[in-house]
């Protein structure tokens, strides 16, 4: 009894265990089951292009092979989405992709039920091709359930360059009244891509690319060294819209700046556009010098001939990709050797050396720091300053020049520089720039310089010497002919140093003071400058949309001198004599009489004056034009 009592028990927990088994069994089915409708899983996809000539694509596929289509140039978005089924509302759902190209993004997506996600494809011209990718689906995100091998294909969009469109729209040919050159990339930009000028400080202005645009550059004054008008043009590749900005710099792309070598500048391949008369007189090298006289190492320096005083020059060369400055900063140095100055006693900084010899802020700084040590009352330091230059805060007359890498170099920080200077030195100042006119405020209350010489005044731009009328541009044929088709470099800067080498016999023999070498090479300059002899015509006709046209006008400045007749005198304490106490405003001020700049003439500038009184600088004949 007991035992048949224990056997059907045994028999009960037996079949417990079977049925249990056949349970989990039957579960393991269910589940597999379960899987198998997790596989049929199905990717919808609808698909929008953003373009107005494209068409748009809607589909829906089921297959495992899923092709993407897309443009180059164009943004395509395609919604996947992903579900159970049979639909199960309440159990989680992923999707996401592996080996996207770089130009396309999808972003994992979760939910219940279905899930929704978004791959954005935007390629970039260059990129036709097609690619291998993956979707996956499953319920935990990295455990995929289901694979979708997928194939984005980008199609080739050919792209006509909109040059048309520049030229007929933007510079219409048959309204333009001045010279003009258009650069173009070769190949559009894309989202993105910064364009900024290169030389600009007082803002950030910055173009952002947005979609596929060609780049155009218009240079409105290309005989002119910057800053001058110039415009940005992007033109959209695919409807032909453009946008034009008004700039003062020559362009950069993400940073770099574009047409950056004389080589490329000149290249007439770049050009899309120009009324250049001649193109084939653009060349990168260039081998004419103007300074013909013999070298001589024995010939006395400029000032103090004879004596056995020390002297240095200081050539410093800004940024530029027109050759010009180049050009001009080596004719200063031929002048200098040929004024009897050794090359050690010459620093030349530039910005193609990477080293010391760097025309950097730091090394501007350092040189004139280690000049002012060697040098002592007596001495003379001639400085030469060839770049392009600009006005950062037009109300103050904060002027600068461009350095290396386009870094500006104010002129408050040359003033402090250059007030290292022992008692007793003579420093002499040459600027060749545009705007070089507003460096002269900061400059000459320096008691140790003496000369300041300027290409302009300080609202205008200064001219390389390719301004030969009537050989080398259409529209300036009409102005009057430049003295010297031959000169090199930059205008101004070039007929001063012819000037100032043919006047070098005369301080060999002591014939003339160094104000009246000054003076002579002064006017000579004015002479040969095809941009001051046309200085009105050019103001008008150089593309200036912004500014009233002003006439060029070259400065030479003699300290105490404030009238300008060659000798400090009675007649200089007397003009600032009559403004004394006046202030800017008042009716008898007189900017030339405030010499130390504080806004207000009083008896620190008369005390200046008489400093330097019985200073004969010049005589009449060496005024003569002046």
């Amino acid at each position: 009894m007991g035992q048949c009592e224990r056997n059907p028990r045994k028999r009960t927990h037996h079949e417990c265990e079977k049925k249990k088994r056949e349970e989990e069994k039957s579960k393991n089915l269910n589940n597999k089951r379960l899987v198998s409708a997790i596989i049929t899983t199905m990717l919808l996809f609808s698909t929008t292009l953003q373009s107005e000539i494209i068409p748009t694509i809607s589909k829906a596929q089921t297959t495992q092979s899923l092709v993407l289509e897309a443009w180059e140039g164009q943004l395509a978005k395609y919604d996947i989405v992903v579900s159970w089924q049979p639909p199960h509302p309440e159990r989680q759902i992923c999707v996401w992709a592996e080996g996207l190209p770089l130009f396309a993004i999808f972003e994992p997506a979760y939910g219940f039920g279905s899930v929704n996600g978004t791959l954005e494809i935007a390629p970039r011209i260059g990129d036709a091709g097609s690619y291998n990718c993956t979707f996956y689906s499953g319920e935990i995100l990295g455990v995929p359930l289901k694979a979708y091998p997928s194939i984005i294909i980008v199609h080739e969009v050919p792209l006509t360059p909109p040059d048309e469109i520049l030229i007929e729209d933007i510079i219409a040919p048959e309204n333009l009244t001045y010279d003009l050159i258009a650069y173009k990339l070769p190949k559009p930009l894309q989202t993105g891509d910064v364009i900024t000028p290169c030389g600009l400080h007082e803002s950030s202005h910055e173009y952002v690319v947005n979609g596929t645009k060609w780049f155009y550059w218009i240079n409105d004054c290309p005989y002119a060294l910057f800053a001058h008008d110039t415009r940005y043009v992007l033109i959209d590749g695919y409807t032909g819209k453009y946008d034009v900005w008004s700039e003062r710099w020559q362009p950069a792309l993400n940073g770099k700046q574009l047409w950056a070598t004389p080589e490329e500048y000149w290249n007439t391949t770049n050009w899309i556009y120009s009324t250049a008369a001649n193109s084939s007189q653009f060349s990168a090298t260039k081998s004419t010098n103007i300074l013909a006289s013999e070298i001589q190492s024995n010939v006395p320096s400029i000032r103090d001939v004879g004596s056995q005083s020390a002297k240095r020059a200081l050539i410093i060369e800004g940024n530029d990709s027109t050759r010009c400055l180049k050009d001009a900063a080596e004719l200063s140095y031929d002048l200098m050797i040929n004024f009897g100055y050794l090359d050690q006693e010459i620093t030349y900084l530039n910005p193609r050396n990477q080293t010391s010899s760097a025309s950097t802020r730091e090394n501007v700084f350092n040189a004139v720091k280690n000049i002012s040590d060697t040098l002592n009352t007596g001495d003379t330091l001639t400085l030469f300053i060839f770049a392009h230059g600009d006005i950062e805060y037009e109300e103050n007359l904060t002027g600068y020049v461009q350095l290396k890498d386009f870094v500006p170099l104010y002129d408050y920080e040359l003033k402090q520089s250059l007030s290292q200077m022992k008692d007793g030195v003579h420093v002499d100042i040459i600027i060749d720039s545009c705007f070089s006119g507003s460096l002269m405020d900061d400059l000459w209350s320096l008691k140790n310089v003496e000369i300041i010489i300027t290409s302009t005044d300080w609202k205008s731009e200064s001219y390389m010497a390719s301004l030969d009328p009537p050989e080398n541009w259409l529209f300036v044929a009409n102005l009057t002919s430049d003295p010297n088709t031959w000169d090199e470099g930059v205008e101004f800067s070039s007929g001063l140093m012819e000037g100032l080498n043919e006047l070098r016999q005369s301080v060999v023999n002591g014939s003339i003071t160094i104000g009246e070498l000054y003076v002579k090479a002064f006017n000579k300059a004015k002479d040969l400058d095809a941009g001051f002899i046309n200085g009105e015509k050019l103001a008008e006709s150089s593309g200036k949309r912004e500014r009233e046209p002003a006439p060029l006008m070259t400065t030479v400045f003699f300290k105490g001198d404030i009238n300008h007749d060659g000798i400090v005198d009675i007649l200089d304490i007397s003009k600032a004599a009559i403004a004394v106490y006046c202030t800017p405003g008042d009716l008898m001020w007189d900017p030339e009489a405030d010499l130390d700049k504080s806004a207000s003439i009083d008896i620190v500038d008369i005390s200046k004056i008489a400093v330097e009184f019985d200073t004969v600088y010049f005589t009449d004949d060496a005024h003569a034009g002046y």
